[in-house]
């Protein structure tokens, strides 16, 4: 039998009823879908499931991008989001206990047992036996990986069955860090090494600041505003110019593409995906729509908030404006 092939014998093994998602895979794989046992087990596990926490993880690839060797920083990487999840999950343990203690319950609160991560076997570098056998070190809970046995198009499939495939597409790869060739076979030992700078003191402060989120509370604003709005203009943004052809001497920022609507949307094909993409109209609302919709087909596109005239006040303020 060969390794992928028994990597998905065990992934299917894997009753996905069983398993409850939290933030960066963080999970409890215990009485979650079980409310016949009923109880503070049951509550808690409601508690758990329902709330979404949020790890900026910026500073940590900072730290270790200047600490350790670049083959290194995607293993590193990795380690380091499993030292998250597990102090993570020692935090709801602790807020699940609180609360038991609050409602004078007699039972002891659920434990979060488990980490799982949507991995799959050799996908990517870090995703090697040798590599996953690394940093699993770092991890002081099981960690479980549901997909290991799935090629990537099978788990395409099995998110556009799921209905998340499209929001899946939205979102950039920032995983993707290191430069070049990196390591593909390394041992738990020498990826220590390379944390030895690391100050373990920045993962503590990541994970007090976490945000909890209620996710029932959640509205669509919520998830589509952050993705879809940005208020400054970076540099090498390819500007998209929305607002209706026919106003002749009007304002236009510097570079700016004539892209008006609806036209544009029948020719995304025309459009390359490289590039960044800022999309602006008069108020700012059909561009934000024409954003989306570019999102949607693997873009990386943003409208302007505000439109027109907020845009054309940033770049005044930034002594970029154009007549």
């Amino acid at each position: 039998m060969s390794v992928r092939e028994a990597a998905r014998r065990a992934a299917e093994a894997v009753d996905p009823a069983r398993v409850t998602l939290l933030a960066q895979g963080l999970v409890r794989c215990r009485s979650v879908f079980e409310p016949e046992r009923g109880g503070s087990e049951a509550g808690a596990a409601a508690f758990v499931a329902d709330s979404l926490r949020a790890a900026g993880f910026a500073p940590v690839v900072e730290e270790l991008q200047v600490s350790s060797q670049p083959t290194y920083w995607q293993v590193v990487l990795k380690r380091q989001m499993l030292r998250t999840g597990d102090a993570l999950a020692d935090r709801i343990e602790r807020d699940l206990d609180r609360r038991s203690k609050q409602r004078g319950e007699r039972r002891k609160p659920p434990m979060v047992d488990a980490l799982v991560t949507g991995e799959a076997l050799a996908q990517v570098s870090s995703q090697t036996l040798s590599n996953l056998r690394a940093i699993d070190g770092a991890a002081g809970r099981p960690v479980l990986r549901p997909l290991a046995g799935f090629d990537k198009l099978e788990i395409i499939r099995g998110a556009e069955r799921i209905g998340t495939a499209a929001l899946s597409a939205q979102v950039r790869e920032f995983c993707a860090i290191t430069p070049g060739h990196p390591v593909t076979s390394t041992r738990p030992g020498e990826v220590e090494r390379q944390e030895a700078g690391l100050d373990p003191a920045r993962l503590t402060s990541l994970v007090e600041r976490a945000e909890r989120r209620p996710l029932r509370a959640l509205t669509p604003a919520d998830l589509v505003l952050p993705y879809l709005y940005v208020d400054e203009l970076p540099d090498g943004v390819v500007v998209l110019d929305c607002r209706a052809e026919g106003r002749p001497g009007r304002w236009q920022p510097e570079g700016a593409v004539d892209a008006p609507l609806p036209g544009l949307l029948s020719r995304l094909r025309e459009f390359d995906k490289a590039p960044t993409y800022v999309l602006f109209c008069q108020f700012g609302t059909r561009s934000a729509q024409a954003a989306e919709v570019m999102q949607q087909a693997g873009f990386e596109a943003y409208s302007f908030r505000g439109g027109e005239r907020a845009l054309r006040a940033h770049l005044e303020g930034a002594g970029r404006v154009s007549a």
